[in-house]
């Protein structure tokens, strides 16, 4: 996922194209569907720049696949709640975080980060719905439904997704004035955890088809989209730079 606006478009054109005859939302309207910039490796101390740096690491992350995928790689996951990283980081309870930037600005703990190692595509990111319940939407007029629609979808998206990645950067910045250091992981460390971590995506490939739907394909249009809506959001973003909003 190379930006929160790509991946909460390719998300919602995901869902209506693939996801929506599985009928997970059954007896409810979806309007909107988005994720947050995503996670890197935030760290305390030392520079995690191979598996085998993380071995014992104990790092605050999301339960479920995360956890699971941070523990193949020999990572201690600390499942706890996002509201508790200030306490988790200050108090060196864990080594880490698996965070996004925006976490980071949002629980100001930039100043206990020293090191943050970025991945290409990140290291997962939360998914999130905003949904009515279907009866109250069927029994709204015509003319609500309708405005409601026009600031939802892929309207709203878009602009939840901006302002993540807007989020991301600041924290980017907060973390570099603490002095702390930003890289990237190289080719080598990209290698490992993905085949560390593959068994989390053939796993929802598997139970996904199971359901009837284009597992792989729905992945690969995801990851497609996500792509193509990042680089025209930068390149509109580079073009429209320095200019003033037209209200």
């Amino acid at each position: 996922m190379p930006s929160a606006i790509g991946g909460s478009v390719a998300l919602w054109r995901t869902q209506n194209k693939f996801f929506n005859k599985a009928n997970e939302y059954k007896g409810m309207k979806l309007l909107a569907q988005w994720v947050n910039a995503g996670y890197h490796i935030q760290s305390r101390k030392k520079p995690i720049t191979s598996v085998g740096d993380l071995a014992g690491f104990k790092i605050r992350s999301a339960s479920g696949p995360l956890r699971h995928a941070l523990s193949n790689l020999g990572a201690v996951a600390v499942p706890i709640p996002v509201p508790k990283s200030f306490e988790l980081i200050s108090q060196g309870t864990v080594d880490g975080m698996l965070n996004s930037g925006s976490i980071v600005a949002a629980f100001k703990y930039a100043r206990y980060i020293k090191h943050v190692t970025e991945f290409p595509g990140k290291l997962g990111a939360n998914s999130f719905s905003y949904i009515m319940n279907k009866k109250t939407w069927d029994g709204l007029p015509a003319e609500d439904k309708k405005a409601i629609e026009s600031v939802s979808g892929e309207h709203m998206i878009r602009r939840l997704g901006a302002a993540y990645d807007r989020s991301e950067r600041y924290g980017g910045i907060l973390i570099k004035k603490a002095k702390g250091k930003i890289q990237r992981a190289d080719a080598a460390f990209v290698k490992a955890v993905r085949a560390k971590t593959r068994f989390i995506e053939d796993d929802w490939v598997k139970k996904a088809s199971a359901r009837g739907i284009a597992a792989q394909a729905a992945l690969d249009y995801f990851r497609k989209t996500g792509k193509e809506v990042t680089a025209k959001a930068r390149a509109n973003a580079k073009k429209n730079k320095g200019k003033k909003w037209k209200k």
